[in-house]
């Protein structure tokens, strides 16, 4: 069990379970994502230190990032069972509600992660603006989230998503809370005749378990080596569609 930082008390999280244990470093949609992320980053100056991931849950991102830049990076979440199991290696493992805005971390970070994480909010707006908090002037935030309504499922439902969204919808977030748009892009679009068909496919699906697993588990490696490459047929940055939208904000200095 990784040591685990109490910063504040733990408390129920609007996450099923079940997708993180599907999700690992190896499931073409978690590498996709990260390759997204790096495409973005390679356009802008980098990422300002230190890094935080809010959400982190298991740690597949703090990974990911500790594998490719050799950066470490806070990971803060509510969900204690979820941190227990965090595979990061080096990073922090907090549990902490951002709400609380612990003085200690005000304006501690150069870099935040919000990756799917907002879709879960009921008061997003006010989720970001306590994020900020933890956010020096000049520093980047960066957010990741499903798009479109109309591929909005059962699947969206038993994970926990209350909304997905529009490239517009994203930017406007972030500049309602006060950020610059430094850059994003919808991506995903190989994916989405997967999702339309997932949309259809689990409408005759019962439980949170059996329908999260149809909607994101890939059980040959074959396919899910097939469905990482597919994910690479697109052009980015992009406004066109796609499955997700991803976003760098800037906090004005």
């Amino acid at each position: 069990m990784r040591q685990l930082e109490r910063l504040s008390k733990s408390a129920p999280v609007n996450m099923t379970d079940y997708w993180h244990d599907i999700a690992t470093l190896e499931h073409f949609w978690i590498r996709r994502r990260f390759d997204v992320l790096c495409n973005l980053l390679r356009r802008i100056d980098g990422m300002p230190r230190p890094l935080a991931d809010v959400g982190c849950g298991r740690g597949l991102l703090q990974r990911q990032i500790e594998t490719h830049f050799a950066f470490s990076a806070d990971g803060f979440d509510l969900d204690e069972h979820s941190l227990s199991e965090n595979i990061s290696q080096n990073s922090r493992v907090c549990l902490y509600n951002i709400f609380e805005c612990n003085a200690d971390l005000y304006q501690a970070y150069g870099s935040i992660f919000l990756f799917d994480i907002l879709e879960h909010v009921e008061d997003q707006l006010s989720f970001v603006k306590s994020v900020l908090f933890h956010l020096r002037p000049g520093g980047l935030v960066l957010i990741n989230l499903p798009a479109f309504m109309h591929l909005y499922s059962s699947y969206d439902t038993m994970a926990g998503h209350i909304r997905r969204y529009t490239y517009d919808d994203v930017v406007s977030l972030g500049t309602n809370c006060g950020l610059d748009l430094v850059s994003a892009s919808y991506w995903g679009a190989p994916y989405y005749l997967l999702l339309l068909a997932r949309k259809l496919m689990l409408v005759s699906s019962q439980s949170e378990k059996e329908i999260v697993e149809r909607g994101f588990e890939v059980k040959s490696k074959v396919v899910n080596n097939l469905l990482r490459y597919f994910g690479k047929m697109e052009f980015l940055p992009q406004r066109v569609f796609g499955t997700s939208v991803m976003a760098v904000f800037r906090k004005p200095a």
